[in-house]
C-alpha cells in the first residue's frame, strides 16, 4: 500500500493531507505548524477549505 502527502494552498497558507488508497482511513489535514484543520468539526473555515483549497500536488510518497 502506498500513501502520499498532498500539498494544498488555502488563504495563502500551506496545508498537508495524507492520502491513502484505503477509503476507510481518515487522516487530518494539518498546516506547517502541526495545527489540525477541522479538528472541532465542520465550521466556516473548514467548509471554505474544502470548497476553495487549491491542490499543488503530491509532495511525498510512503510505502
Amino acid at each position: 500500500m502506498t500513501d502520499f502527502n498532498l500539498l494544498l494552498i488555502f488563504n495563502n497558507k500551506q496545508y498537508y493531507a495524507l492520502n491513502s488508497p484505503c477509503f476507510d482511513i481518515a487522516f487530518p489535514t494539518v498546516d506547517c505548524d502541526g495545527n489540525v484543520l477541522c479538528a472541532d468539526g465542520i465550521d466556516a473555515e473548514c467548509e471554505g477549505f474544502y470548497n476553495d483549497a487549491v491542490s499543488v500536488g503530491i509532495v511525498g510518497v510512503y510505502e
